[in-house]
């Protein structure tokens, strides 16, 4: 018996399909290092923004303050991450060498994912794909 799919003419059901299917792989390779996909992407935007407030970088990757202080608690528990005053006020995170060898491994997954998930398109299709999608969430 043939099913008919009325979802499949919608860009959203295709969104959330590709975008299930690319977090479970990613997730996979994640979960080898015992970190969630929100504690990789905080540890990437260290690594990329020295001395940068916690929540600075909540807002550059649309995490709510009050999900920032218990994320950054754990990273800093698992010795990942380092606190260093900024002002009177203000902490900046810096990766420690702990953390800068895990950020290695974290790129190595993100790679493999990100060849994975454009494993079936060119190199013009993904760029072009990436200015898509970048559009709609912005």
């Amino acid at each position: 018996m043939t099913v008919s799919n009325p979802l499949e003419k919608l860009l959203g059901y295709h969104l959330r399909r590709a975008s299930a299917a690319m977090l479970s792989q990613l997730g996979e390779g994640f979960s080898e290092l015992d970190l969630k996909v929100t504690e990789t992407s905080v540890l990437v935007m260290v690594e990329a923004n020295p001395g940068m407030k916690q929540s600075d970088i909540g807002r550059a990757l649309g995490i709510k303050s009050a999900n920032m202080a218990p994320l950054v608690a754990v990273l800093n528990d698992r010795g990942f991450i380092n606190k260093k005053p900024l002002d009177g006020r203000s902490q900046g995170l810096h990766l420690s060498e702990e953390g800068k060898k895990v950020v290695r491994k974290i790129w190595e997954h993100i790679d493999v994912n990100e060849k994975w998930l454009m494993r079936n398109l060119d190199d013009s299709s993904s760029e072009s794909l990436r200015k898509t999608l970048e559009k709609i969430w912005q």
